[in-house]
């Protein structure tokens, strides 16, 4: 009798002293947020609060059809309050301090976050390359930012691709077999090779992460799925993505002429590469964006492997949302920067190739072969406009890196 009543008496305790704890988290995160000032609020969640709220109201369902039926769940402002500092680079020591819940507990709702964040947010990062008219739309966008100094000789440039090594801690024989892989000498650390592509406003369209950190970019991207339809398909003929020679060149992928071994390069090739250039920095400034504002990708994450792709996916659509209510790109140190982010037309595109996750490394093979020397027609066709038109590189644009 007495260990039943003790019990009973154990088990009330708990729920009493769980539901102080719920009222006081939700005392807390009117201190860690709502009554933050509009700066101090920026800091914390790299965003302002009407942004917080769009995304809130958007994650609400997910996490409601996920959340138990118990006293002691979380609210969606305080999943999303604790998600959002951890991405921005917070201690996760912090986090549940502030939050008032438990390392395991916060760790159980982060990944639960996570997912709501993709699925709710799926549609702020397609690459439409069944849609000609979505192409046609992005194509357009480019050239009113980047092309009308090549005089519409570079048209048809739809999204900038490049690669990015995302930090990560060596993983063990359990999660890959060949552990060693994923070192990238290049950056001196371990990591995942990701493949992305940007559009003209720096928003994120598609990436994958199929590859370990040591993979060069060409045989990370030759072993997606996007590829494969690419190389079938094609961009409709007259398409194509503007990247670096680290990339085969062929007609819907256009990489800059390489430097010959002996003498200069011929003044219109060399206009083609300064054109490519120009439409390509667009990701390499994307890239500084997210890495900028998202710093939890800044450091090795010391996740296990598989939660690392709903992490880098999960930045790209925040991203790709701030940057759609034109939030202001943070500095290095999270304050507001000078710049204002572009706005973006209505995204309504549909067709997205299913996103690659990664393989057990069949990747890593060998992909220098003779294609990595084929010239596409579309390269030679865009130089021929160019010489026609007598369109040179202009004195003031001095960098010749291919």
């Amino acid at each position: 009798m007495a260990t039943w009543y003790q019990s009973r008496r154990a088990r009330s305790l708990r729920k009493h002293r769980a539901a102080y704890e719920r009222r006081d988290r939700e005392a807390v995160m009117r201190d860690i947020a709502y009554d933050l000032s509009d700066r101090d609020f920026f800091r914390c969640y790299r965003m302002d609060k009407n942004t917080f709220e769009y995304i809130l109201a958007r994650i609400t369902p997910y996490l409601v059809k996920q959340r138990k039926a118990r006293w002691d769940s979380l609210a969606p402002d305080v999943l999303l309050s604790m998600t959002l500092s951890w991405l921005r680079g917070g201690a996760y020591q912090d986090i549940c301090r502030l939050h008032k819940v438990r390392i395991s507990t916060f760790y159980h709702n982060l990944w639960k976050t996570l997912d709501a964040l993709n699925s709710a947010l799926q549609d702020e990062m397609i690459f439409p390359v069944k849609n000609e008219a979505a192409l046609e739309a992005l194509a357009k966008r480019f050239y009113e930012r980047w092309g009308q100094r090549g005089h519409g000789a570079y048209w048809g440039c739809i999204a900038a691709g490049d690669g990015l090594i995302i930090k990560a801690k060596r993983p063990t024989l359990k999660e890959h077999p060949a552990p060693i892989s994923f070192f990238c000498a290049r950056y001196a650390t371990f990591g995942i090779a990701y493949i992305i592509f940007v559009d003209a406003d720096m928003k994120f369209m598609w990436c994958t992460g199929n590859a370990p950190g040591s993979t060069h970019d060409s045989a990370a991207f030759a072993a997606t799925r996007l590829r494969a339809y690419l190389k079938e398909h094609g961009l409709f003929g007259r398409f194509y993505v503007s990247t670096d020679a680290a990339f085969i060149d062929e007609d819907w992928m256009l990489t800059p002429w390489p430097q010959p071994r002996n003498g200069s390069l011929d003044v219109y090739k060399d206009a083609f590469n300064w054109q490519n250039s120009v439409h390509r920095q667009v990701v390499e400034r994307a890239f500084g964006m997210l890495l900028g504002r998202w710093l939890v990708l800044e450091r090795p994450l010391r996740i296990p492997l598989s939660r690392v792709h709903s992490v880098v996916t999960a930045c790209m659509r925040l991203q790709n949302v701030c940057i759609q209510q034109r939030q202001v790109a943070p500095t290095c140190n999270g304050v507001r920067g000078a710049g204002r982010e572009p706005g973006t037309a209505e995204r309504t595109y549909a067709d997205q190739p299913p996103e690659v996750c990664l393989t057990g490394g069949e990747a890593a093979g060998a992909w220098f072969t003779a294609a990595r020397r084929a010239t596409s027609s579309k390269r030679e066709e865009i130089t021929a406009a160019l010489r026609r038109f007598g369109i040179q590189r202009p004195p003031d644009a001095t960098y010749r890196g291919s």
